[in-house]
């Protein structure tokens, strides 16, 4: 790992002179000649996707705290007092067909409202697929950013073709 981590990069010579004249570079000079670490820009770009992935998690549980408080609203139930409650709270895995499917289970629970009233199933319906709208965007996202930081450790560590494929194979 470590031959993948020395100092290596040669910076181009007409951009450390251009970067040291900059006035506002004074406390940032570059000497001339130097090499570069290439550990801090593999760093750097970790960090960066990682602070990323921290944002994007944060958005998605914002949005599947806000569909589920609303149903809980709407309906005037608690979650927690349903069946199947694991997965109406992963309800961004379920197709709309599956999610009114628990709702029937749970009809007997669900007394405020009339779960086979087509204008509440719309309703509902409505909400779920306005909440899907904006996770599945951000799910991909997610996922992309994550086979991304994946393959920059791969390269880090010089992983061949058939090790990488029994680290995808035991993490799926």
């Amino acid at each position: 790992m470590k031959s993948r981590l020395k100092k290596e990069h040669h910076p181009d010579l007409e951009f450390v002179k251009k970067h040291n004249a900059d006035h506002l570079n004074k406390d940032w000079q570059i000497p001339e000649g130097a090499l570069w670490e290439q550990s801090d820009v593999v760093h750097d770009i970790l960090t960066f996707l990682a602070e990323q992935m921290i944002v994007m998690n944060k958005e998605k549980q914002k949005e599947i705290r806000g569909f589920l408080n609303w149903f809980e609203g709407y309906n005037r139930i608690k979650i927690e007092d349903m069946k199947n409650k694991t997965k109406i709270k992963s309800y961004y895995g379920l197709n709309w067909n599956e999610f009114l499917d628990i709702l029937v289970q749970n009809e007997s629970k669900i007394t405020k409202r009339n779960i086979n009233d087509l204008k509440i199933k719309e309703h509902i319906e409505g909400e779920y697929e306005n909440s899907l709208a904006k996770l599945n965007p951000l799910l991909d996202k997610i996922k992309s950013t994550d086979r991304l930081i994946n393959q920059i450790v791969y390269k880090l560590y010089g992983l061949t073709d058939e090790e990488i494929a029994i680290v995808e194979r035991e993490n799926s």
